[in-house]
């Protein structure tokens, strides 16, 4: 996130306003875009707008904290930015404990139940509410299950930094009994959560809930990348790559998000310092332990990375170019130790993505002394006894239905090929006749990629097409992340 050493000149004049001379709704939307951004030059100045105008802004400034604070955990800025607040108006405390106190009858599922424990442990961490008030409460509903997840904030040592607050805030305010409406799938979720995390946190090196926050800040943002990666990089951002990494491994295993995003969110970090360092050390410990059975994720991943960086050999960059940040290709020690943990598990699934026949020598005898087996194979193309061009032409949709699959789509990629116009052309006749079931598009796209696996700019031009106009859906894509990752813009 840029920072800008000049507020903006618009938030000023807005903030400044009075309620009598602005719309109750762009008021919170200043305010709530200004806490947002919120970056170390403008700190000052926002915490000042806020304490200055607070009789004025507080139903404002409660609206903003209880959206921001309640639904984005992790975020230092603005957990210091209510601290210090809150050293000087404790209203805004009991106001927001109120808030958060209703909304445990609004608990819908695993999510809304960790995010609101998670936030009733920073009340407490940071003296708001009276303390073991947090236990209390999860005695109270059967769920101490989820109490080792409330040791330590790592965050603490850093917000306490940056903020002016006192050693005591002296509020110790109680909280009324909180009874939780749990639904037996909440239920079943927290176990099987908690079974999985167990499985992960003997690699985090401590017990904090750093895991936990990562997994919520993913599950909250996992509607936008970009947007998931900035909020990720406001907690994880300096020596705390692996929680990051084991928190989108935690997901994995849950395999309640999609795969293509968090494959996707993997790949957006590894420009960022130490992350990549990180995972080659953790990839040879977990991938001994079968019983995370997650060594498919694992060695899709590498080989993600095999063909986004060490694929082939990059050229001497400009001085502006290294300037600008790390950047894996330029590695040269993170390239040898990518090579010396290469097995055979992640040659299987480069051999997917990856067109191994036009790497150099030097690399093809890494791989070959690795167990790759990289004897050219044909591919069989069998005949194709219909005339499918006619069948389009005519809207012949009964027997474009009846036609087995398989020969339907040969028969599609031998008319609409070489010319990518004439295959979209082709393809978008052949769907206004038919609609392509799950089953359906699973068969195109393995055939597709076996069709066209030396033709790489016909396939990622393709790819980028289908995924445009939905020809194929996100729960198919996932299961050709070679088509539908690795060709994605993730450079953000």
């Amino acid at each position: 996130m840029e920072e800008n050493n000049i507020p903006d000149q618009t938030f000023q004049s807005n903030l400044q306003k009075t309620e009598e001379t602005i719309h109750y709704e762009e008021t919170i939307k200043n305010l709530t875009e200004c806490i947002v951004k919120l970056n170390t030059s403008e700190y000052e100045y926002i915490l000042n707008i806020c304490t200055e105008n607070f009789d004025t802004l507080l139903p404002q400034i409660l609206k903003t904290f209880e959206i921001l604070l309640l639904h984005i955990p992790g975020n230092m800025m603005i957990l210091a930015l209510f601290i210090d607040i809150a050293t000087e108006k404790p209203e805004l405390v009991s106001s927001l404990v109120q808030t958060l106190v209703e909304s445990s009858g609004k608990i819908e599922n695993l999510n809304n139940l960790l995010t609101f424990f998670t936030n009733l442990y920073f009340f407490e961490f940071y003296g708001f509410i009276k303390y073991s008030e947090l236990y209390k409460i999860l005695e109270k509903n059967d769920l101490l299950i989820l109490k080792p997840f409330f040791v330590r904030l790592a965050t603490g040592e850093e917000i306490v930094q940056m903020t002016k607050r006192p050693d005591e805030t002296n509020l110790d305010t109680e909280i009324p009994d909180i009874l939780i409406n749990k639904t037996q799938e909440i239920l079943d979720d927290v176990h099987r959560f908690v079974e999985n995390y167990n499985l992960l946190v003997p690699y985090s090196e401590n017990e904090s809930n750093d895991i936990l926050i990562a997994y919520l800040i993913i599950e909250n943002f996992s509607f936008n990348g970009i947007e998931c990666k900035e909020n990720l990089l406001k907690y994880f951002y300096k020596d705390k790559e692996l929680f990051l990494i084991l928190g989108i491994l935690l997901h994995l295993r849950l395999a309640k998000l999609e795969k293509t995003f968090l494959y996707t969110l993997f790949i957006r970090f590894t420009k960022e310092d130490n992350f990549l360092k990180t995972f080659y050390s953790l990839y040879p410990k977990l991938i001994e332990n079968t019983e995370l059975n997650i060594n498919f994720h694992l060695n899709t991943l590498m080989a993600f990375l095999f063909e986004r960086y060490y694929k082939f050999e990059k050229k001497n960059h400009s001085l502006y170019v290294k300037s600008v940040g790390y950047d894996p290709n330029n590695d040269i020690e993170q390239k040898k130790l990518f090579f010396e943990l290469l097995n055979t598990g992640i040659i299987n699934e480069i051999q997917k993505f990856s067109d191994l026949s036009r790497i150099d020598e030097k690399m093809k005898s890494i791989f070959i002394e690795k167990g790759a087996d990289l004897q050219h194979k044909e591919i069989e193309i069998p005949e194709v006894d219909i005339n499918l061009s006619h069948l389009l032409e005519n809207y012949e949709t009964d027997v474009l239905e009846n036609t087995d699959r398989t020969t339907l789509f040969l028969a599609l990629f031998k008319l609409g090929s070489p010319s990518i116009t004439h295959f979209l052309t082709y393809l978008e006749k052949l769907l206004k006749c038919m609609k392509l079931s799950l089953d359906d598009q699973n068969i195109f796209c393995n055939m597709f990629q076996q069709y066209f696996s030396d033709k790489k700019s016909f396939k990622k031009f393709v790819a980028q097409k289908l995924v445009y106009y939905n020809v194929v859906e996100e729960s198919v894509r996932a299961s050709f992340p070679n088509l539908f990752i690795i060709n994605d813009n993730v450079s953000s």
